[in-house]
């Protein structure tokens, strides 16, 4: 991996200003709700980077289905940092793997490196929540980590088991109890509307949003890419008749939107209940705000006015018109712009 990379003085080939973002105002929105940040913000300049590829997953929704992990050096990495650190000014990383934490090893290795390097840096990082211990954290966070991303994915033990994600509730429980334990910025995405997704399991994922008060997590739907297990099974179901033209729109968007129900729920109740679980953390993190004085109460009485309403909408059948009038006005918009 060292020797196939090309050398780090290579970014002297680029505008690298292009690249870099000053002051945090991406990481503001992500971060927002998080204290500890606040003294960082408006200091940092970011620069995404790589210690290694692959991951040790076989999730079944994920398009990359190459086995294993391949990591550069601990020296590589250093070395990488300390150039962008030196000749950029940059002193936030966010280290874009797949999966950063694998081998216990390689990250006290990396800990202790960086240590030495003296560098004043900050860096973000990924890793599955099986692997989150107490120690891992404060090993991390005493050298700067301050944010790790950890897919929880789902908070039913059948979704997780079906995904392949080879994790236990039990261990998504104690990720995020020691990560807000030790002030940890946490990014949780999870992903809704696989195979076998009931409105039980989706439930049972709310149920993990409201136990542990996850405010900051992205909520994506099952889409098959090319690759993964379930653009087979959607391509050996029926469910994409024309792949080109079913590649040429996910292309054009993300896993935010709807593209194809791989349940067998309706499509309007599949919507309404990933609607529900992007509610649960709206709600917490206007609860968190209201603790801290950054919002009045008049705000939360107008989300919860907001939420009942479209819940009564739901259960009188009136939720499936509302959200395709919001659809085509959306459209509408975004051909004007195209225009």
């Amino acid at each position: 991996m060292d020797v196939i990379n090309s050398p780090v003085d290579a970014y002297k080939l680029l505008d690298i200003e292009r690249y870099v973002v000053e002051n945090g105002k991406q990481l503001q929105e992500t971060f927002e709700s998080h204290n500890s940040w606040d003294s960082y913000l408006g200091e940092c300049r970011y620069f995404d980077i790589l210690s290694g590829r692959g991951c040790v997953g076989r999730c079944t929704f994920c398009y990359r289905m190459v086995k294993g992990m391949r990591k550069h050096s601990v020296s590589y990495v250093i070395e990488h940092m300390k150039y962008l650190y030196d000749t950029y000014k940059i002193n936030m990383f966010l280290f874009e793997d797949e999966l950063f934490v694998d081998s216990e090893k390689w990250v006290d290795d990396f800990c202790a490196a960086l240590k030495d390097s003296k560098m004043d840096v900050r860096f973000s990082i990924s890793s599955r929540a099986i692997l989150i211990t107490e120690d891992l954290l404060e090993k991390l966070k005493s050298v700067g980590c301050v944010h790790i991303g950890v897919g929880f994915e789902s908070g039913s033990q059948k979704m997780l088991d079906s995904m392949k994600k080879y994790t236990k509730i039990e261990h998504n429980y104690n990720a995020y109890r020691l990560l807000k334990k030790h002030s940890m910025i946490l990014a949780a995405p999870t992903v809704q509307g696989l195979p076998g997704e009931t409105k039980e399991t989706l439930k049972d994922t709310l149920k993990f949003f409201n136990d542990c008060g996850v405010d900051n997590a992205a909520v994506y739907y099952a889409t098959p890419y090319p690759n993964s297990e379930i653009y087979q099974y959607a391509l050996k179901k029926g469910l994409i008749q024309n792949e080109d033209e079913y590649l040429e729109w996910i292309s054009n968007s993300d896993a935010s939107e709807l593209k194809i129900n791989l349940t067998q729920l309706s499509d309007v109740d599949l919507i309404y209940h990933h609607w529900i679980l992007a509610e649960a953390l709206r709600k917490n993190k206007i609860k968190n705000k209201l603790s801290k004085n950054e919002l009045i109460k008049t705000d939360y009485y107008t989300f919860i006015l907001k939420h009942y309403a479209i819940k009564m909408l739901y259960y009188t059948g009136l939720f499936k018109f509302v959200w395709n009038f919001k659809n085509a006005v959306v459209m509408k918009n975004k051909r004007k712009s195209a225009i």
